[in-house]
């Protein structure tokens, strides 16, 4: 795996940290409600939050879902759209303002009254979400299986979780994410998640089948209605990977970001030598043993990492102070989430 592969033509330099993983548990929310001249601002309580949205709105409902969890988020982003601003408008500029948030939730009841968001709108936001390398979660109510939790598997969406409401339920999908994206990385699957405030879907085979079917996430009762948790066959993001190994991908790639903008900022001439090759790649390599002690990959060795020959190093490239060319490897590792077939041998003693 190459590191254009994971960081996707993002250069690092001194001039920019970039995200960093503290902001991995920051969730987005859009909502239509103008409550006051900001439009983009933080909120780091349910108490902040009253100041500007009664309990009645949908903003509160929603943030109320992601707050519930612990441990719990230590802020959201609230963004409201203008009156004449498209939902990926406002979107958009709450990326621009520079409050980076991981995921993206709206708060609308989706299948309401005239005025709610469209499926095209939460099409249209899928498509900025995935462009801006975020996580949009969204509610999939029933008849929409197909028209918009079908749409974005055939979409091939890596980065759109899709969650069942039924009518039950406020918010599902806020009170998921908010309950797995404060987690460690490598202490969870987003299958059997256990969460608090809101109620398992009472689905039938066919129903469960259906939203399999589609990469729907849902949350039931397991284990003889008493321990509700997310489907065991839940766990996906719309195109099918597991959630897990988009997260994975995610923190890998924040943290060699974070570990070279630290070398950038440290070490006030990085040279284009072997010792410059070799602050590199040691700091590449700290980011998949962090990882490896995470439990997130298998055991990594120096020779994971891979450094371009220096001799093929163009003089453009040395003038312009870039380095192409570094690859690492790493693989991923797996939790168990099934038992299979486990066979016993019985001994029956024999009398003499």
């Amino acid at each position: 795996m190459s590191i254009n592969d994971l960081i996707e033509g993002v250069i690092i330099k001194r001039e920019s940290l970039g995200v960093t993983r503290q902001q991995f548990s920051t969730i987005l929310i859009l909502g239509n409600l103008k409550a006051n001249d900001e439009t983009i601002k933080e909120y780091k309580s349910l108490r902040e939050i009253l100041v500007d949205f009664t309990s009645n709105t949908e903003e509160y409902k929603c943030a109320s879902k992601i707050f519930l969890q612990q441990p719990s988020v230590s802020k959201v982003v609230i963004a409201q759209k203008k009156s004449l601003e498209t939902w990926v408008e406002c979107h958009n500029r709450s990326v621009a303002s520079g409050i980076y948030a991981y995921c993206v939730i709206v708060a609308n009841t989706i299948e309401g009254p005239v005025g709610d968001i469209t499926d095209d709108e939460l099409k249209a936001l899928a498509e900025a979400t995935e462009a801006n390398e975020q996580i949009f979660a969204v509610n999939i109510v029933t008849g929409k299986e197909l028209s918009l939790g079908g749409f974005f598997k055939g979409a091939n969406y890596k980065r759109v979780v899709t969650i069942f409401k039924d009518a039950n339920n406020d918010y599902p999908n806020a009170a998921i994410m908010g309950s797995i994206l404060p987690k460690d990385p490598g202490t969870f699957n987003l299958s059997l998640l256990e969460v608090t405030g809101i109620q398992p879907a009472l689905l039938s085979s066919a129903q469960k089948t259906l939203l399999e079917t589609n990469n729907i996430n849902y949350y039931e009762y397991f284990s003889n209605k008493t321990n509700p948790r997310v489907g065991a066959n839940c766990g996906k993001v719309a195109n099918g990977d597991d959630f897990r190994i988009c997260y994975l991908k995610d923190w890998v790639t924040t943290t060699i970001k974070e570990n070279l903008a630290n070398l950038f900022l440290s070490v006030p001439f990085v040279p284009y030598n072997a010792f410059g090759f070799s602050l590199v790649s040691g700091a590449i390599m700290r980011a998949l043993i962090e990882a490896a002690n995470r439990n997130l990959v298998e055991r990594v060795l120096s020779s994971d990492v891979i450094m371009p020959n220096l001799n093929t190093i163009s003089q453009e490239d040395r003038i312009a102070g870039i380095l192409n060319g570094v690859t690492f490897k790493f693989k991923l590792n797996y939790s168990i989430k099934k038992i299979g077939y486990i066979y016993g041998i019985v001994d029956v003693l024999s009398a003499e």
